[in-house]
């Protein structure tokens, strides 16, 4: 009985010490609508390329009611998605509840089902009083998107294209309001102390940073936030924007198209390259004709495209529209293309910065970046091949 009783007691003391060695955050969550047996995944967003990096799965065991503990080795961007154990999964206009977690944390999540996507956060950083108001103004916020789109969808079953249309267009032309912009602006460009505010900057104003707004913001961060993980993300980040600068030689790289063979930005050398980063977006659409008429005008003369498609667009395009333009026109581009997802081409993605669609970038016979952007600049673009190559 002895050496029973001192051999129970020795494991019980091995397990305790594994439980307090593992790295992670504990996430719960009071949610009205969750069934035994649903099942919660969470995912790791990678940023700034907005992928997902792994994938957690929690099973509900008790209705209303989850816990997990989440292995992590750093602080991170989590995205909370539901699948029901029966029943069609709900239709909503948000993927899922998006949150920020740092090793050691307990995050709380509470509210409805109807409302995932917009519901309040406690402990950790959401307990500092400027994030935890910008997150109760951003929950309001996202409750009313959820709202007017759940009146389309009623209308949509009730074959009511009137009112589909009258909330289609609330739907559309919503905007944050502005009491909430400024206080996020605040957040992610004045509070120097929390790494917060480096997530906040990564996930919402990094998509429009030059290398000097960029610098000027690392710039104050204190010691600790520099060397937190978003903290090294943004460090990273300025050495891309660098690269990737107008003005700056982009170093050469190799990919791998659609047919196997080895395409290089130095093949390019002595004409003019646009990169082409594109895939199933509205503004793919809008600006796919501009880039295939400047490929009809000036590709004889000297200019030529790249296309990086963002991922395999042809499973996701139906039989009948695949017959019909544009998406007839996005199936039979008549330059190379590489598929950026893809497991040899992974790297471009990060060495370009390529973390939307579409993505304009234009190359000079010396390797040097002329125009980049999004679709609005394809207009620039133009300008540039115009004056160049009459």
């Amino acid at each position: 009985m002895r050496k029973g009783f001192i051999w129970a007691a020795a494991l019980g003391l091995l397990a305790a010490c594994n439980q307090s060695e593992r790295q992670g955050f504990a996430l719960s969550g009071t949610i009205g609508g969750l069934q035994p047996g649903d099942t919660l995944l969470l995912a790791t967003i990678s940023l700034p390329v907005w992928e997902e990096e792994k994938v957690d799965t929690v099973l509900v065991e008790r209705e209303g009611e989850f816990s997990s503990f989440v292995s992590a080795v750093e602080s991170g961007m989590y995205l909370l998605k539901y699948r029901p154990k029966v029943g069609e999964l709900p239709q909503s206009c948000m993927g899922g509840s998006e949150f920020f977690a740092r090793v050691g944390d307990r995050v709380h999540l509470s509210g409805d089902l109807k409302y995932l996507g917009a519901l309040p956060l406690e402990g950790g950083v959401y307990d500092n009083p400027a994030i935890a108001r910008y997150d109760s103004m951003s929950v309001e916020s996202g409750r009313e998107l959820i709202d007017i789109f759940g009146k389309i969808t009623v209308f949509r079953r009730l074959e009511q294209p009137d009112s589909v249309q009258k909330y289609s267009d609330m739907y559309n032309v919503y905007r944050a309001p502005d009491a909430l912009r400024t206080l996020r602006d605040s957040i992610a460009l004045q509070m120097d102390d929390n790494e917060y505010s480096a997530y906040l900057y990564t996930s919402c104003f990094l998509p429009d940073a030059t290398y000097e707004t960029l610098g000027e913001r690392v710039s104050r961060f204190t010691p600790e936030v520099r060397e937190s993980h978003f903290g090294r993300v943004l460090d990273a980040q300025l050495k891309v924007l660098e690269r990737i600068a107008v003005g700056h030689k982009l170093p050469d790289f190799t990919l791998t198209d659609r047919d196997g063979k080895a395409v290089s930005l130095s093949g390019y050398r002595g004409k003019y390259v646009l990169l082409y980063h594109w895939g199933l977006c509205p503004y793919t659409f809008l600006v796919d004709p501009v880039v295939r008429k400047l490929y009809g005008q000036y590709h004889d003369r000297g200019f030529e495209v790249l296309g990086l498609m963002a991922y395999d667009v042809d499973p996701l395009i139906d039989e009948e529209r695949k017959h019909t333009e544009p998406f007839k026109s996005l199936l039979a581009h008549p330059w190379r293309t590489v598929r950026a997802d893809a497991e040899s081409n992974r790297f471009i993605k990060d060495e370009l910065y390529l973390a939307g669609v579409p993505i304009l970038m234009l190359i000079g016979p010396d390797g040097t970046t002329l125009v980049r952007g999004y679709a609005d600049v394809a207009g620039e673009v133009e300008k540039v091949l115009t004056e160049r190559l009459r």
